[in-house]
């Protein structure tokens, strides 16, 4: 008994040690699973075919380019509310069938978020789709779901070249807050990195890139509540979300000063009116209104004149019309625009373009 003492005591001695380390380990774990798992909801959308988006260090992130993509967006009682598809030409910009391409040149080119992008619709049914087909000419959607009027410019700025006649900026009034926040909205808690507006020492508004790649973030969190994580992954990617949970609370405390939104603003639409006309096309900046028909913001109107842009408002066009028959006009738990919705959008646009003579080739 007394030569085996030694070793009972090395035994007890690494169960002890052994012990002690797995405390923090679990509760690192625990912590982890908590954090970055467990109390997050899951993306109430089935996305089958390609991946959507793609990391842009420019912007945050762009629709793939020739992708292929059906989205089941589900309610909460995880049954599907509506189904739709998404087709990208070779730029990126939503089209109406798998591998169609857009032309090198256009005639009207529109940019905004996901109102104009079409979430929620068949892309014929979209007031951009709409209002290209009735005016008789070519044009290109580069508007992409949670742009602000920051990625709105950056992508004008790369496409010059598509050289178009008319500019269609579609704007909400969450794009004040977009343009300030260096995490763009998302179905997840956590940042998914976005380029914004910040400024320097000398208080120059100027254009910062996003942090990280968001993209792969959300992927990676996708692919957690379908499938499951292999465990070293697993950590990894819990600690990342950790930290852009931060992220993401830091930059929502940051966007939500007006001062700092007016501002931007001011900065983004000024530099979208001068590109444009440094491409010698007309700009048509409409304010769509959601659901709560919140007012645009008022330097929108006050610097058409001085910055020789036209500007649409519609939230008159909707306030016009009888609440219960308003609400149609919205996918329902929602928020977007219904097929109805846009089909009132393109009327109001085609009218006002036509009205106004802001394509020289116009019917």
């Amino acid at each position: 008994m007394r030569d085996s003492d030694p070793a009972r005591g090395k035994l007890l001695t690494v169960l002890f040690w052994a012990a002690m380390l797995a405390i923090p380990m679990v509760g690192m774990v625990v912590g982890i699973g908590f954090t970055s798992y467990w109390t997050i909801p899951r993306f109430r959308v089935i996305a089958e075919g390609d991946p959507l988006f793609a990391f842009d260090p420019e912007t945050g992130y762009i629709a793939r380019p020739s992708s292929s993509t059906k989205w089941t967006v589900l309610g909460a009682n995880n049954e599907p509310m509506f189904q739709y598809h998404v087709y990208t030409d070779q730029r990126g910009a939503r089209v109406s069938s798998p591998g169609r391409r857009s032309p090198d040149q256009v005639d009207i080119l529109v940019l905004g978020d996901s109102f104009a992008w079409g979430h929620g619709v068949e892309n014929e049914d979209t007031f951009a789709s709409r209002t290209i087909a009735a005016l008789g000419g070519s044009g290109v959607n580069l508007a992409l779901a949670s742009y602000g009027t920051t990625q709105s410019l950056q992508l004008l700025r790369r496409h010059r070249s598509l050289a178009p006649k008319l500019v269609i900026f579609t704007l909400l009034q969450d794009h004040l807050w977009r343009n300030v926040s260096a995490c763009t909205r998302s179905a997840y808690p956590f940042c998914m990195d976005t380029a914004h507006v910040t400024w320097d020492g000398q208080g120059r508004p100027y254009i910062a890139g996003p942090w990280s790649n968001g993209v792969a973030r959300l992927r990676l969190q996708m692919l957690a509540d379908r499938q499951g994580l292999d465990p070293w992954t697993w950590i990894v990617h819990g600690l990342d979300v950790a930290v852009a949970r931060i992220r993401s609370e830091t930059a929502n405390a940051t966007a939500l000063d007006k001062a700092k939104q007016n501002a931007a603003l001011a900065f983004l639409i000024e530099q979208i009116a001068l590109t444009t006309r440094e491409m010698h096309a007309a700009l048509l900046v409409v304010f769509l209104p959601d659901e709560s028909m919140a007012l645009p913001p008022e330097l929108l109107a006050n610097s058409a004149a001085r910055l020789g842009y036209a500007f649409l408002d519609l939230r008159p066009i909707f306030m016009r019309i009888d609440e219960s028959a308003r609400r149609a006009l919205y996918l329902k738990d929602d928020g977007h625009p219904s097929a109805a919705g846009h089909a009132l959008i393109a009327h109001e646009l085609i009218t006002f373009i036509r009205t106004s003579h802001l394509l020289a080739s116009d019917p």
